[in-house]
């Protein structure tokens, strides 16, 4: 006998997400990746700004520095070279020196991505800091410009506020109140330690911990970051590639 024919089923339509509910989740998104960042900067600034109060600076210099400079260590040595007058020849040439690094850390950026978002291009590049690079590193195919842009704001964000912060905290806050400027420290280790999820990331950490060991037993502490970067950028051209 010749099998039953049923109808077909009626198929639901299949609604895409709107737009808006897609820009808070990559809000959000964004959000939860910088939450290490924002523990870190908030106390960060708020060293930064004190400082800054403490050496007599003009506060609206402390602000103007966190959205156009927005570079941590240099700012930190920036209140040092502005309160001895130090002339603007060398600021600009220290500047150079501390933030040379962050050269290398553009190569993350998927710059044909941006293709006709040369404004977003330029702030994506102008806000890239060490903690961001860690962090934006991590995210692989994730990494659009989206999410890069906003990770960078939120985090701009943080500094800034953690500044404005500082700066009404420096008019209160003796200066034998000391430690915020560990903060960067604990910031850093809780990076390393995302890091350290991925086994194949295992050896270049390990590379890490040695070129610093050695800088610390061969140079003073001025020079100990550049001899550490240095001799870890060796071992990575020497050594084997890491496989995934």
């Amino acid at each position: 006998p010749a099998s039953p024919v049923f109808p077909p089923c009626p198929t639901r339509p299949v609604t895409p997400a709107k737009p808006e509910l897609m820009q808070v989740s990559s809000w959000r998104r964004a959000f939860t990746l910088t939450i290490p960042i924002l523990l870190g900067y908030i106390p960060l600034a708020i060293a930064y700004a004190v400082m800054w109060t403490q050496s007599g600076l003009p506060a609206l210099w402390a602000l103007a520095a966190s959205v156009f400079v927005y570079a941590g260590a240099m700012q930190f040595l920036l209140v040092g070279l502005l309160a001895s007058g130090v002339s603007p020849g060398a600021v600009a040439l220290a500047t150079l020196a501390v933030n040379l690094r962050l050269t290398f850390y553009g190569f993350i950026i998927p710059v044909a991505a941006y293709r006709g978002r040369p404004l977003q291009l330029a702030y994506s590049v102008h806000a890239l800091t060490d903690e961001t690079y860690s962090l934006i590193s991590q995210l692989g195919d994730e990494a659009t410009p989206q999410l890069i842009t906003r990770i960078e704001l939120l985090a701009q964000l943080y500094w800034v506020g953690g500044t404005a912060i500082g700066l009404l905290l420096g008019q209160i806050i003796p200066p034998q109140i000391i430690g915020f400027e560990f903060a960067l420290t604990a910031l850093f280790l809780i990076l390393a330690q995302n890091h350290s999820y991925h086994r194949e990331r295992h050896r270049v950490q390990l590379y890490g911990l040695v070129a610093t060991l050695i800088a610390l037993a061969t140079v003073s502490d001025r020079n100990v970051l550049a001899v550490a970067i240095a001799i870890l950028l060796v071992c990575l051209c020497l050594a084997p590639p890491v496989r995934k």
